[in-house]
């Protein structure tokens, strides 16, 4: 799964911008202090209100947080599940580390999800790639032109408590 992941991800070379707006450049809402520590990290200022945090290994450091995420979870129900992105900052694309952090961060909250983490990794193609991790899910890889539905759909799975039939809001 790591190889199909890592293969698919470095494998993008074209994505669309479907928000790329200034629109986005507000400050998003903090996400829950529910983490793992991430060893090794960049932290990158981006601006005064957020900052990316740089990974050599972004799926390794999304899959502990989801780990360490869903064992909180089961151990304390009142711990919310949430959901990490593994992004793959590509080498020509116009869209910031805080565009996609703020607008992905948005969905994930419109979702009623509000506990996200971001693990940026720098990467060699010239498109954005993403991967989402939550429960004992991992997918990706998604390109900014379908990350946005990807983030929705987890944000329901999510929602439920990762019970597939839990709610008929799960089809979005």
């Amino acid at each position: 799964m790591k190889r199909t992941l890592n293969a698919g991800l470095l494998a993008l070379t074209a994505g669309s911008l479907p928000f790329a707006s200034a629109a986005y450049a507000q400050e998003a809402p903090k996400p829950l202090p529910v983490a793992a520590p991430v060893e090794n990290a960049r932290v990158i200022q981006t601006s005064m209100s957020t900052s990316a945090i740089f990974v050599d290994d972004a799926n390794a450091e999304a899959t502990a947080w989801r780990n360490a995420n869903r064992e909180a979870h089961r151990r304390d129900p009142n711990v919310p599940l949430g959901i990490a992105f593994g992004v793959w900052v590509g080498t020509e694309s116009q869209l910031t580390p805080e565009q996609l952090k703020t607008r992905l961060t948005e969905v994930s909250n419109d979702g009623k999800v509000e506990n996200v983490m971001f693990f940026f990794q720098q990467n060699d193609s010239p498109a954005h790639g993403f991967a989402l991790y939550y429960d004992d899910v991992a997918k990706g890889p998604y390109t900014t032109g379908n990350v946005i539905n990807a983030t929705n759909n987890a944000a329901a799975y999510v929602r439920a408590d990762g019970q597939l039939f839990a709610s008929n809001d799960y089809d979005g």
